[in-house]
């Protein structure tokens, strides 16, 4: 199931908006639960926005956010090497989260890889990391961070 055959399926799931009486009108108490699948290839503008080294690795980051849910497909970068992978998720705290991330780089020598962003506003940050960072500065302040291992996410 593509997003559109999926965003059809929540617009005929047994409730619409009455203009008469102004409010929802619940057509089947007990719907049943619409299933489907997010695939990063089904972001059509990914590869565009992406720099020639990329290999096609993604991830898929899943808001979750009241009663509806928005997902993210974002491309998984490497290292050289292969060592680390990583992709910056943004402020989640925002509903377009990587609309926050202005710059990206990284710099890899043989003993150290430091990953740079550029970021506008504040909040809650994330990036997928395939290891814990050994550090996170913020300007030249180092903050503290949480990872989680199972699902490789970083949070600052």
């Amino acid at each position: 199931m593509t997003i559109l055959e999926l965003l059809g399926s929540l617009i005929a799931q047994g409730a619409g908006w009455c203009k008469v009486g102004k409010k929802n009108l619940i057509h089947d108490e007990e719907p049943d639960t619409i299933t489907g699948f997010v695939r990063s290839k089904d972001v059509d503008y990914l590869p565009k926005v992406t720099d020639s080294g990329w290999n096609g690795d993604s991830i898929i980051y899943s808001h979750q956010k009241g009663e509806f849910d928005a997902f993210y497909g974002l491309p998984l970068r490497h290292l050289p090497m292969g060592l680390i992978s990583y992709a910056p998720i943004g402020l989640v705290n925002m509903f377009n989260s990587g609309g926050a991330i202005k710059d990206l780089a990284y710099e890899f020598t043989r003993n150290n890889s430091v990953i740079s962003l550029r970021v506008r506003g504040c909040g809650n940050f994330r990036f997928y990391a395939s290891v814990s960072p050994s550090k996170i500065t913020v300007g030249s302040n180092r903050v503290e961070f949480a990872y989680n291992k199972d699902h490789c996410l970083v949070t600052f």
